[in-house]
């Protein structure tokens, strides 16, 4: 026995619902001029006193976030130290402001305290900054944002 007609309807939109169809999608801002930078500049770290496990290291760190020349609001930036020895420790952490400029200044985190426990002598070591998706609500969609790291900028430590 055949549906009622007015249940044919209901059949054929059901069967144009699981039937997949294809879809154009367009990806915006990623063509071939892509332009997105991320430059750290030179920082400070000194020593402020001696923990139970890690050295208390203060730091003043910056990097900014540029995509077509513009400065890039609202992307944390994560900041890594790379130590004698070239291991890469995490350092800190800040959210990039309306001119693209991620600043901190403040306490290093553990991964860095505990690599310069050890080192008793001035020395420039370097770190470099990164893009976070956790915690970043950029304002525009920027192109190759994840993929987008600084080159290598001097840290400057006084224990």
């Amino acid at each position: 026995m055949a549906p009622a007609p007015k249940h044919r309807f209901g059949i054929l939109l059901m069967a144009a619902l699981l039937i997949p169809t294809p879809v154009a999608v367009t990806v915006t801002g990623c063509g071939g001029g892509c332009d997105t930078k991320l430059t750290a500049t030179a920082g400070t770290a000194h020593r402020t006193g001696s923990g139970p496990v890690a050295a208390e290291i203060s730091l003043d760190l910056s990097a900014r976030l540029t995509s077509d020349g513009k400065g890039v609001a609202g992307v944390r930036i994560a900041f890594t130290g790379i130590v004698p020895g070239g291991s890469r420790v995490d350092a800190a952490g800040a959210v990039t402001g309306a001119d693209g400029v991620a600043h901190y200044s403040g306490p290093a985190d553990y991964g860095l305290a505990n690599a310069l426990t050890s080192v008793t002598t001035a020395q420039t070591i370097s770190y470099v900054a990164q893009p976070m998706t956790l915690g970043s609500t950029p304002d525009a969609h920027i192109c190759n944002l994840l993929s987008t790291k600084s080159p290598p900028a001097d840290l400057r430590y006084q224990p």
